[in-house]
């Protein structure tokens, strides 16, 4: 399974899951409401 995001249209691969080694669980919460799309993307660069 793959973790994509969708910021203004361009998908972002995250990640994905497999059974061959142990995987994070990631919650994304309320409060990323206030995090700006431009450090999002500078995140993900």
């Amino acid at each position: 399974a793959a973790v994509h995001l969708n910021i203004s249209g361009n998908w972002q691969l995250l990640g994905h899951m497999s059974n061959d080694k142990p995987s994070a669980i990631f919650k994304v919460s309320a409060s990323m409401a206030s995090v700006r799309e431009s450090d999002l993307l500078s995140y993900l660069d």
